[in-house]
């Protein structure tokens, strides 16, 4: 979510000197040729409640559009998440002048949603310093809509203040560029250097229009920009964008986002296979291939980020281009019943038989992907003795999760970590399943030369199978470092060691579904999914401290407090007959 707000405050930083006469003419925009106002006035006025306004000025044919809602009502409960930052957009103001605060002198003129939209660089005309500047890169302009030109014309005469901008007149309207000098701190220039975001020295442009204010940081940006409204087709007016803003969380939304699929992949596919390492011609060409056969496989993108009182939440769906056939998701998880409440890390999902075999009819689509698939296959018998697809697959046909809990017993304990890794699954199959554990175990005999024993325990009065390494004396037991067993005639539990089995076999003490983090996550995502990914942020967290109980006294007092605050992640997918969608929530406390 930072590096949002980041690209906004990238646009709009602080600029060298200029003289009074040309602050004169940027403070007093000359008036628009008739040609431009005319297009401008005969753009349809949105009828649809919530269309931005920006969305009237952009072309349908736009790369991609960030919808940043700089409202403070928007924003009022993420400040309550995190009181420290009473001020929300105190990050962006880290790229403007001093004497420049955004409540004060941005917020009274600007109204609406910020949009930044990215487009592909043009093919048109243009200069030939521009040409070579803008050849590769994709282009990135924001548009900022306006409710008060005075307060504007008041903000742009502070922002140029001892200033010395290049003017230029395009088709009647000032464009201002200048040299931006960004001194951020260092929390932003660690941001910043995650993202490949360059703070160095860099040209910013401004264009002050009748109901917005441009900001690129190339004037040609900007020029092709004014140019798009002569037969200007608006986003507002594609369907696709107009159920985007239908959304139920659009109003609600602080960030929103809007994709061509197929315009993004055809305009960056070529940067694309440039940057995915493949030499080979042949091989960069059914790279191109899968990409275009990508392109065909989905219509468009949108993603919400919104906040309520206990965290944030986010959607994202890309819609199909036609209906998918794809099995229907779970409708509900029984194996979250046997997962325990105090899980560090789970990821679930259903049946790795039919996502192994829809992995086959992939390749067809990717062949970039049939060597990875190959390899797996290769790998499996050294691994473990068997063939995938004809000893292990046929009874891997339910739900299954892998999971990373607290246990002071088992293998990890050699490593004094108090943690231990499980793999629960759900089959229909359990001959072929114990058909399997049998060939396992003779493997495990024949490779390991006698230094693993291989026998039957009792864990709460069940008949589990322990590998054990053999005591170093006879005071003490043997080490169990790897244990499988049945919690019931469906339910297969494979751990490392006897001793986290215990925890699961038959059924935990308390279930993750029990967990009161768990619970307030999944009651608004969709309950028929592909599965779960889940993260106890408060556990994690305390697991680090328990392990290095010095980095309570080195970590910063406030990023102390805000890793403190985070309780836990849970992330689901899901489909429709016309969309792929993800749901994300993040638990924040508010102590």
């Amino acid at each position: 979510m930072v590096s949002l707000p980041l690209v906004l405050a990238s646009l709009l930083v602080s600029i060298n000197p200029v003289t009074s006469e040309s602050r004169s003419t940027l403070i007093k925009p000359t008036a628009p040729a008739p040609q431009i106002v005319q297009k401008i006035d005969r753009i349809p006025k949105a009828e649809l409640t919530g269309m931005p306004v920006a969305a009237k000025f952009l072309p349908d044919r736009v790369t991609g559009v960030i919808f940043l809602n700089t409202s403070s009502e928007a924003w009022s409960s993420l400040t309550q998440l995190f009181p420290a930052r009473q001020n929300p957009f105190s990050l962006l103001e880290e790229f403007l002048p001093k004497d420049i605060q955004f409540r004060t002198d941005i917020q009274p003129w600007l109204t609406d949603r910020v949009a930044i939209a990215v487009f592909a660089a043009p093919n048109q005309k243009a200069s030939k310093e521009s040409s070579k500047e803008t050849s590769k890169n994709p282009q990135v302009i924001a548009i900022l809509p306006v409710k008060d030109r005075v307060k504007l014309d008041r903000f742009l005469a502070k922002l140029v203040k001892s200033q010395t901008p290049v003017e230029q007149d395009y088709k009647g309207i000032k464009i201002l560029e200048v040299q931006a000098e960004v001194r951020p701190s260092g929390e932003i220039i660690k941001i910043a250097e995650m993202i490949d975001l360059d703070l160095k020295q860099r040209k910013i442009a401004i264009a002050a229009l009748p109901e917005y204010l441009l900001v690129s940081s190339n004037a040609e940006v900007i020029k092709q920009q004014i140019d798009a409204q002569t037969n200007l087709k608006p986003l507002s007016n594609r369907l696709e964008f107009q159920r985007t803003v239908k959304h139920p969380q659009w109003d609600r939304s602080i960030v929103a986002a809007y994709s061509d699929y197929k315009i993004l992949l055809e305009q960056f596919s070529e940067a694309l296979v440039d940057r995915s390492g493949i030499s080979s011609p042949s091989e960069r060409k059914i790279f191109a291939d899968s990409i275009d056969k990508e392109a065909k496989l989905y219509s468009t993108y949108e993603g919400f980020i919104w906040t309520q009182p206990d965290g944030i939440r986010s959607q994202s769906i890309a819609y199909l281009t036609t209906p998918s056939p794809i099995e229907p998701a779970i409708k509900s998880s029984q194996i979250l019943a046997q997962l325990p409440a105090d899980t560090y890390v789970s990821i679930s999902s259903r049946s790795f038989r039919e996502q192994w075999f829809y992995l086959l009819q992939t390749t067809k689509l990717y062949p970039t992907l049939k060597p990875i698939i190959d390899g797996v296959r290769e790998f499996t018998p050294q691994l473990v003795g068997m063939d995938l697809e004809r000893d292990i697959l046929p009874w891997l046909d339910g739900e299954y999760a892998v999971i990373l809990f607290p246990s002071n017993k088992g293998f990890f304990q050699s490593f004094d970590l108090n943690l231990s890794l499980a793999l629960v699954v759900q089959t229909t199959n359990q001959a072929a399943a114990n058909a399997a554990l049998a060939k396992l175990s003779k493997f495990a005999k024949s490779v390991t030369g006698g230094s693993f024993k291989v026998t039957q325990r009792l864990v709460n009065k069940r008949s589990v199978t322990s590998w054990e390494t053999p005591a170093p004396n006879k005071k003490t037991a043997p080490q169990s470092v790897f244990a499988y067993g049945w919690a019931n005639r469906n339910t297969l539990i494979f751990t490392t060691g006897t001793g986290p089995m215990a925890a699961l076999n038959p059924k935990p003490a308390l279930s993750l579904t029990q967990a009161p983090i768990f619970k307030t996550a999944i009651q608004d995502l969709p309950q028929s999914n592909y599965g779960y990914f889940f993260m106890s942020g408060k556990g994690l967290i305390q697991l680090v401290y328990d392990k290095n109980p010095d980095l309570t006294k080195i970590t910063p007092t406030n990023v102390r407090r805000m890793l403190n605050s985070i309780q836990g992640s849970v992330v689901v997918y899901s489909n429709t007959a016309d969309r792929f969608q993800s749901d994300s929530f993040l638990g924040i406390s508010r102590r």
